[in-house]
């Protein structure tokens, strides 16, 4: 089973759009990291609700050739990610879960125990691929059109 974990594009300041959606750099960045993906098995593509994580989410999913994703409690920003990553424990799916700053970097760091030393910071518009095998999580790859 594999989790990807994808920080949003970058969002368009709040003054040109109040819901902060993604900004025409974000758009591109996050179909250049599509493109990064396109290998990859996702069964399930889910988001937090807010603008500019949901219009990742189907820029991803038209890219992959997934159906449509789905807003899921327990991604938003100032979320406890205890709860995700307990739902981690019991999926079996390969799932993406399109997220925010600070949420994605912590959630990393608690999958990835004794990483406290290196803690990730997630660019815009990255995805850190995660693989469970015998009961831990391993780090697969870190894509970014960024790098």
């Amino acid at each position: 089973m594999k989790v990807f974990l994808i920080r949003h594009g970058q969002a368009s300041p709040a003054d040109v759009d109040p819901e902060k959606g993604l900004s025409r750099d974000g758009r591109t960045e996050v179909g250049q990291l599509s493109n990064l993906l396109r290998e990859e098995e996702v069964d399930r593509i889910f988001h937090s609700g807010k603008a500019r994580a949901e219009q990742t989410a189907e820029i991803l999913a038209e890219g992959l050739g997934l159906d449509s994703p789905m807003e899921k409690t327990g991604l938003m920003p100032n979320d406890d990610v205890m709860t995700i990553a307990g739902y981690l424990e019991f999926e079996e799916e390969n799932v993406m879960l399109v997220g925010h700053l600070s949420f994605m970097d912590v959630l990393a760091n608690v999958l990835l125990p004794g990483n406290d030393k290196d803690p990730f910071s997630i660019p815009t518009a990255t995805a850190i691929i995660l693989e469970k095998r015998e009961g831990e999580w391993h780090l697969i790859a870190l894509l970014s059109p960024n790098f």
